[in-house]
């Protein structure tokens, strides 16, 4: 089994959307109807998206958040390209080392911790080639399950 991608619940899909596209250093490659997904392998999700799809039962308060950890390939320049960020947004909630590694967390505007920590591999990306997300109409981890089928 491989993760195939890491969805996020958010209550202002527009304002999330910029924060993470900003953190990513990417545009959204695919966008549907209350979600939208970067190739990196995020996707965010609205709240109402989010209990169609993933509410257990109608008692569920489904207030489940999450910690996402993204390997950052050159710590030094992702600093300093966060603190040219104009969004008052983000929240450093601490920075420090973990097994050698500098790291620092932040805070999304729906409160859900992302941390950028120092990658231990010379480059850590993900290109086309090496990615299965999205290859194919019946592939579980496409954004595209998502969409309701017709």
């Amino acid at each position: 089994m491989q993760l195939a991608h890491s969805v996020i619940k958010v209550s202002n899909l527009t304002r999330s959307r910029q924060w993470y596209s900003s953190l990513l250093f990417e545009d959204t490659y695919q966008n549907g109807d209350g979600w939208c997904s970067w190739k990196s392998g995020v996707t965010i999700i609205s709240e109402d998206k989010w209990n169609e799809y993933f509410m257990l039962s109608l008692s569920d308060e489904n207030d489940s958040g999450i910690s996402l950890v993204l390997e950052v390939p050159s710590f030094d320049a992702f600093l300093r390209i966060l603190s040219l960020r104009d969004d008052r947004d983000s929240i450093v909630a601490g920075e420090g080392r973990f097994q050698g590694r500098n790291y620092i967390k932040l805070i999304d505007p729906d409160m859900n911790i992302v941390v950028g920590i120092e990658s231990i591999f010379e480059y850590a990306t993900l290109t086309d080639s090496e990615s299965r997300i999205g290859k194919g109409s019946d592939d579980l981890s496409s954004p595209k399950l998502f969409e309701k089928k017709k």
